[in-house]
């Protein structure tokens, strides 16, 4: 059966640079992704798929920030350094440099406090 692909896209994350320029844009495209996803119908399958120039680096990063957010209204509480370990376990070429835990710890901080 047909299904519907849609793609979204964070630009602004130049080519070698650990993060994004803007915290705002990452969690406007992760909050953009999960609406989707609320809305797709379980009984077909939903499937996300997220992809990067190197396939790993942000989508670690992306795949982070989208795991807390879901788990702080899920459970009112997070841990930025347990998630982003569970990622590397199973992709161990995510979270290269600090200023990628950094992003991730300072967008979860703008989550919380706005």
């Amino acid at each position: 059966s047909p299904r519907e692909v849609v793609q979204f896209a964070l630009s602004g994350w130049e080519v070698g640079r650990p993060r994004p320029s803007s915290v705002e844009a990452m969690i406007s495209v992760i909050s953009k992704v999960l609406e989707r996803q609320s809305q797709l119908d379980d009984d077909n399958g939903p499937v996300i798929l997220i992809h990067s120039r190197n396939g790993s680096t942000e989508c670690g990063v992306f795949c982070s920030i989208s795991l807390l957010i879901e788990r702080l209204k899920a459970e009112d509480r997070i841990d930025v350094f347990q998630t982003a370990h569970a990622i590397r376990i199973t992709r161990p070429h995510t979270f290269t440099s600090i200023e990628e835990y950094q992003f991730v710890y300072d967008t979860m901080y703008d989550v919380i406090t706005k």
